[in-house]
């Protein structure tokens, strides 16, 4: 095998045409040098609240069958969605709230 390591030191070469919602040529940059490159309004809003109240549909689903089975005492319905899965997570370590909305 080759060596690949300009792929993870050196931004790609740009096309000539710019597509729709590539990069900048700045922020190409910013991610090469600094790890990490922020894109605003990368996702809309509204998909944003879709995927939170399924989020929060998985939490709740995971809490009461973690509670059934006695691995929890409290499902935390009083907290929000963050605040919920940390505690759920002290609670029964190895709480995955997000591998099991994604694995459905």
């Amino acid at each position: 095998m080759g060596d690949f390591s300009d792929v993870y030191s050196k931004p790609p070469k740009q096309p000539d045409m710019a597509k729709n919602g590539q990069m900048t040529k700045a922020q190409l940059d910013h991610f090469f040098n600094e790890g990490y490159v922020i894109l605003h309004d990368f996702l809309d809003k509204e998909l944003l609240e879709k995927i939170k109240i399924e989020l929060e549909g998985s939490v709740d689903n995971l809490a009461e069958r973690l509670r059934k089975a006695g691995k929890i005492t409290d499902t935390h319905p009083d907290k929000d969605l963050f605040s919920r899965s940390i505690f759920l997570n002290e609670e029964f370590p190895g709480t995955c709230v997000i591998h099991s909305f994604f694995s459905r």
